[in-house]
């Protein structure tokens, strides 16, 4: 074998070397917790629902992550701040809110994609913008808890 070949040889060899524990960290991990985390997820996905129908202001402030961004069905675009004066508004109401096809996939243990369908009977400054949306929703884990980092709604042709 002369050295081109030999050379050639090692390179492929430290390639496939280099390349083989790539590909099995593409592979995604289910943490030992999961069903825990798809419980407290749940939960969290219940209180939000109870929040738009109760009108509780206090949720947003608590599970809000201080870095949300969130984009609703008109393509508005709200931070936490805006969020919080949306949901304190008295021009929003939620009079009924279904929840379905809810679906959550956990991602290195900290971050959870919640996506779902949502029926909502609501009106904000006396347009009714009742009807069905499909919902995105990033939970991530800061400390202990999990904080809504952001959320999209999209709104069903009628």
């Amino acid at each position: 074998m002369n050295f081109k070949n030999g050379l050639f040889c090692m390179v492929l060899v430290i390639g496939i070397g280099l390349a083989q524990p790539q590909a099995s960290k593409s592979l995604r991990r289910v943490p030992a917790n999961e069903p825990e985390i798809l419980q407290e997820i749940q939960g969290l996905e219940t209180s939000l629902r109870a929040a738009f129908e109760d009108g509780n202001t206090i949720w947003w402030e608590q599970h809000l992550d201080d870095h949300y961004s969130g984009l609703n069905a008109e393509g508005r675009i709200a931070n936490k701040t805006d969020a919080i004066h949306l949901y304190q508004s008295p021009e929003l109401k939620y009079e009924q809110m279904a929840v379905s096809d809810v679906a959550a996939r956990i991602f290195n243990g900290d971050c959870v994609i919640a996506t779902g369908k949502a029926t909502i009977k609501a009106s904000y400054g006396g347009k009714d913008v009742s009807g069905q949306y499909y919902f995105i929703h990033v939970w991530i884990k800061e400390g202990t808890d999990f904080k809504l980092a952001s959320s999209q709604m999209t709104k069903l042709p009628s």
